[in-house]
């Protein structure tokens, strides 16, 4: 067992989660797992609106993760973004308000291309696999075919929508349409589809589970629809033999590797690692598709510890951003590059 330790931080809309592990003989040991909510006008429909409570939420992460975990030093630091579309000068202020006591590295791969690694083999990847991360209020997909990216993008569209969907359809608070989504929420009819529930304690107002998978199911189809038609314009009806892997906290929605398989013919997974490869009391939450980029950025960072280690104190911190624009293309930033500040370090 190493003592060598590294840690994950995603920023999305939503909230940011993170987690700390450390490198095992089969994988990783989940040392902690951290979240909180998202401060109002960071993050807002892609754009990263603050610069300011960007940093401060990273750096309460880190240290919340320090904390959590007991430790007083964690070597490498990964972190992402979802969709979060920044200026050159938005890059270059983070960089400044994170680079005090940090060295700063940048892997130049995106989201979706560490999920599909950590979460595949060599071999489907070279026959064929569509990664899809389907987040809070965008959701991204990466096509790899002969072992290579060849097709990726990003589209509006998450779990959050539909909880807005739902708030909105039936008049209730945001906070009652979450609950209603993860309690009752499916994207097919299921037994107890006819069960009625009640919206408020005088029971005056309620719905039927069909009537919510109903229209959870119309905004998945919609998203899935726009994924599929513009994987057309690759060679994705051209083997059988793809995969299709789901990831993201929308994955986590039940049925949704279903109404896939009947859209598509083909085998969906959800993103869950290999037996073994994840130990500690925390592994068994990190298993949800939900952890998936986080579980991705801790293997990088894994495999970060077999090189050489970092000679100078602290800790090293490696950023990913993908952004969040409708096209057809998935683009990727050096948000992070080592700084003249930073080499006097």
């Amino acid at each position: 067992m190493s003592d060598y330790y590294v840690a994950a931080i995603d920023l999305g809309s939503h909230s940011v989660i993170g987690a700390v592990a450390r490198k095992s003989d089969s994988g990783l040991e989940i040392i902690d797992i951290e979240r909180e909510r998202t401060q109002a006008g960071c993050v807002d429909k892609g754009e990263l609106i603050s610069v300011d409570k960007a940093a401060l939420h990273i750096s309460r992460m880190i240290q919340m993760l320090k904390n959590g975990s007991m430790l007083k030093e964690i070597n490498f630091v990964y972190v992402s973004w979802h969709g979060i579309q920044a200026t050159d000068d938005m890059c270059k202020k983070l960089q400044k308000k994170l680079l005090k006591n940090v060295i700063v590295l940048y892997p130049g791969i995106s989201n979706e291309s560490l999920i599909t690694t950590l979460y595949t083999t060599e071999e489907e990847r070279r026959k064929g696999v569509l990664t899809i991360d389907f987040g809070d209020t965008y959701t991204t997909y990466t096509y790899y075919n002969d072992s290579e990216v060849s097709f990726g993008g990003s589209l509006p569209g998450g779990s959050r929508i539909i909880t807005t969907d739902l708030a909105t359809l039936f008049d209730i608070p945001d906070e009652i349409a979450e609950k209603l989504k993860l309690m009752f929420g499916r994207v097919l009819p299921t037994e107890g589809a006819d069960q009625i529930v009640s919206l408020n304690n005088e029971n005056t107002k309620s719905i039927r589970v069909s009537e919510l998978s109903k229209n959870i199911l119309l905004r998945v189809e919609d998203i899935f629809k726009r994924i599929l038609s513009n994987m057309v314009k690759t060679q994705w009806n051209s083997n059988k033999e793809r995969v299709i892997l789901l990831a993201g906290g929308g994955s986590k929605l039940p049925y949704l590797d279903k109404l896939l398989y009947r859209q598509t013919g083909l085998e969906v997974r959800i993103a869950k690692c290999k037996e073994g490869f994840l130990t500690g009391d925390k592994a068994l939450k990190m298993q949800s598709p939900e952890y998936a980029l986080l579980l991705a950025l801790l293997n990088s960072a894994k495999q970060a510890c077999d090189g050489e280690r970092p000679k100078k104190s602290g800790f090293s911190l490696f950023g990913i951003f993908s952004t969040g624009s409708d096209t057809n293309t998935q683009k990727t930033l050096d948000l992070f590059k080592p700084s003249e500040e930073n080499e006097k370090m």
